[in-house]
């Protein structure tokens, strides 16, 4: 019996770490399709940062202003 039961409790097993290992493939994957996409977007607009996000309500008014300036 455990000449049957063995190699299909390895079979199992095998099956189990091959999914985690493609879980993880397509985690890492997902995850670099992030990123790339995120530097493309800063490449494309730029960064710049304007204070902490206390300051979020200064910064709605630097806005509501440049707005209200434009013709």
């Amino acid at each position: 019996m455990s000449d049957i039961v063995n190699p299909f409790m390895q079979s199992v097993g095998q099956m189990f770490a091959t999914r985690n290992q493609y879980e993880y493939e397509k985690e890492m994957k997902i995850n670099e399709d992030i990123l790339k996409n995120r530097e493309k977007f800063r490449e494309a607009v730029g960064e710049e940062r304007v204070g902490d996000v206390d300051d979020l309500w200064l910064l709605v008014q630097d806005i509501r202003l440049y707005i209200n300036n434009q013709v």
